[in-house]
């Protein structure tokens, strides 16, 4: 399995794995950092090895 979750088509580095999800993160283009909260049972394991989700939470930092 690759490291990363592909949500709506773009994708995320797993930052930190939980026991029922995963923490993504990415920058806004303010530069604010943004995490991506995606639980294990919303992900699809897909051919390529990549987990692939459509539903998460989104969570900036302040």
């Amino acid at each position: 399995m690759n490291r990363r979750v592909i949500v709506q088509g773009s994708p995320f580095p797993i930052q930190y794995e939980h026991e029922n999800g995963y923490e993504l993160m990415d920058f806004a283009p303010d530069g604010e950092e943004v995490r991506y909260i995606v639980s294990k049972a919303d992900c699809v394991l897909g051919q390529d090895g990549s987990l692939y989700a459509d539903e998460f939470e989104v969570e900036a930092s302040c």
